[in-house]
């Protein structure tokens, strides 16, 4: 659910944009770039490397206040976070 609209909200999963930050001087602040799960896993086996666990946390409002990536959205969004994982973690090992 986005903004009370239940659907898909990106247009190609396998090539999404990059999300690009600025300060107010118009200077990048953060580059934030998303890649399928099936490329993340071929670089991780490619590399060598076994996935071990994998992790989706959710994320609490007093998280969102202290991360460096902070929008005011995330605090209004807090409680959606909370069912709808904002990161993966991927535990590997060398194989």
């Amino acid at each position: 659910e986005l903004d009370g609209e239940m659907g898909i909200f990106m247009n190609d999963y396998f090539n999404l944009p990059v999300d690009i930050r600025y300060d107010e001087d118009g200077r990048e602040l953060v580059r934030s770039t998303a890649y399928s799960f099936s490329t993340l896993s071929k670089w991780i086996s490619q590399s060598g490397m076994l996935i071990q666990n994998i992790y989706e946390p959710f994320t609490d409002a007093d998280e969102i206040k202290n991360s460096p990536y902070f929008s005011e959205m995330w605090v209004e969004y807090a409680p959606k976070f909370r069912r709808i994982p904002s990161s993966l973690i991927m535990v590997c090992v060398k194989n």
